[in-house]
């Protein structure tokens, strides 16, 4: 295939003609709608440097035909004769935006297309080291549109690290098409910390989810903030939960402070004569 600026059912004539100090075919085409053209007659107009017999661009049109030297002993030009364009065709979609945004443990994936041509629908592929993806999800495309449409999906839960992504196209003909691959990256996090009970007399029990393994301070301090306590733990992926003794702290309203896997969490609790 080459493109070309013309329309389904035009009658063409090709020309190539290799050079051998740039090593590369070059390629022209002729067009009428009307009959074929004379292809030693006809005026052509450039296409491209092409290496081998096949050359893919976007849009142009598919062909078929005998190529065969029209001048004795020129055996760097060839001719394609009665040639009708087979099918036009273009990019099934035009992809104006891909981007992902983390939001906590969560990746937000959002893209816009300005056009569809027969999109049955799109599979979102993630990886961990750009190389390797898996299927995520699918999302259901508009078959045909000129109309710019937005798209998004939410990859939920994902660990803190790189995360890589890209967006597969499926026609209704089973044609695929893959997008540029994106990259975000996770922050690790501490979430839906929990005190129990509050109020509280001897012993509080702090609960917790980290998205990474490592280590969380924790800081009690008083309500005129003076520190009254600090001390280091080690968390795990996923659910944590730790025992405080409070037993030694005078009734009175305290707070709490998680510090770890860059992010932090401030905790309100009293304790009860």
């Amino acid at each position: 295939m080459f493109a070309g600026d013309f329309s389904a059912g035009e009658y063409l004539a090709v020309y190539v003609q290799y050079n051998p100090v740039s090593d590369k075919w070059g390629m022209q085409y002729a067009a009428s709608t009307a009959s074929f053209p004379d292809s030693l007659t006809a005026v052509y107009t450039p296409v491209a440097n092409i290496t081998d017999i096949t050359y893919v661009s976007s849009p142009g049109f598919q062909f078929s035909g005998m190529l065969h030297n029209h001048l004795p002993g020129a055996i760097n030009q060839a001719f394609f004769d009665n040639i009708t364009s087979l099918q036009q065709w273009a990019l099934p979609i035009t992809l104006s935006n891909f981007d992902a945004n983390a939001e906590g443990n969560d990746v937000k994936l959002h893209w816009v297309t300005e056009s569809e041509i027969d999109n049955n629908y799109f599979t979102l592929e993630h990886s961990t080291d750009g190389l390797s993806f898996l299927p995520i999800g699918q999302v259901t495309g508009a078959g045909t549109s000129t109309a710019m449409l937005s798209y998004d999906f939410q990859h939920s839960d994902v660990t803190a690290g790189d995360h890589y992504y890209r967006l597969r196209q499926t026609d209704f003909d089973g044609q695929e098409s893959v997008s540029e691959i994106i990259h975000v990256y996770v922050t690790a996090t501490i979430s839906a910390t929990e005190l129990y009970p509050n109020p509280v007399k001897d012993q509080l029990q702090l609960r917790f989810i980290s998205s990474l393994s490592g280590d969380a301070t924790l800081t009690i301090t008083a309500i005129n903030g003076q520190e009254i306590a600090n001390s280091t733990v080690s968390s795990l992926e996923g659910i944590n939960t730790y025992n405080l003794n409070t037993a030694s702290l005078t009734p009175g309203i305290y707070f709490l402070r998680i510090n770890g896997n860059a992010s932090s969490n401030t905790l309100r609790f009293v304790v009860q004569e």
